[in-house]
């Protein structure tokens, strides 16, 4: 994978829709605030409170991938629409059952040894996305698609993401100032990796 123009895409992508990447980032983080604001006032520190919590976050994890959506079609020179938000909850127990494989997979591997789960997490990197584009696809054809567009691609997806540390560096002496411009061009240029890593498969 060409890494420069991958960032330089991603650089002038990120310059021109910051606002528009942050957007549903900073909308999905006001309701997660909005929603544990009120378990902390209403359950404080109970069992319940963080059953609760845990409730919520899974109910969430459609809007992420909503997100990867939106972002997916801002690289590509589209028109994003908030409405991807709300689009995959139709699919919330796939989306459920997708995190689980992944998590349980990636566990059993750092359990083993830590290359083991690092491999295995670098094989399913790209289910987000993948699910973002064909939400009728079944869980393990995800996980699936994922080892099959990673195969080959997990180290230099690795040296790609680490390749960022730099910046991540930075922005901390910069007291997260950075990261306003940052974030938005991490998040753009694995939405380009991975599109340009689907059209070499």
């Amino acid at each position: 994978m060409n890494w420069s123009e991958i960032k330089e895409k991603a650089k002038d992508i990120s310059h021109n829709n910051m606002w528009n990447i942050w957007k549903p980032s900073l909308f999905v983080a006001l309701i997660t605030f909005i929603i544990e604001l009120f378990i902390t006032i209403i359950f404080k520190d109970s069992s319940i409170g963080k059953a609760i919590s845990s409730v919520a976050t899974i109910a969430l994890l459609p809007m992420q991938i909503g997100i990867v959506r939106y972002v997916l079609e801002i690289v590509r020179g589209k028109e994003a629409n908030m409405d991807y938000l709300k689009e995959y909850y139709d699919k919330i127990l796939v989306i459920i059952v997708i995190s689980l494989l992944v998590g349980i997979f990636t566990s059993l591997g750092l359990i083993l040894f830590i290359i083991p789960g690092i491999i295995i997490a670098l094989g399913y990197s790209m289910v987000n996305y993948i699910f973002a584009e064909n939400k009728e696809i079944t869980a393990m054809g995800v996980l699936r698609r994922s080892k099959e567009l990673m195969n080959g691609y997990k180290m230099d997806y690795f040296l790609f993401c680490l390749s960022f540390i730099g910046w991540v560096l930075l922005g901390a002496l910069t007291f997260g100032i950075l990261y306003i411009w940052l974030i938005p061009y991490i998040t753009a240029a694995q939405a380009v990796y991975y599109d340009e890593l689907s059209k070499n498969k």
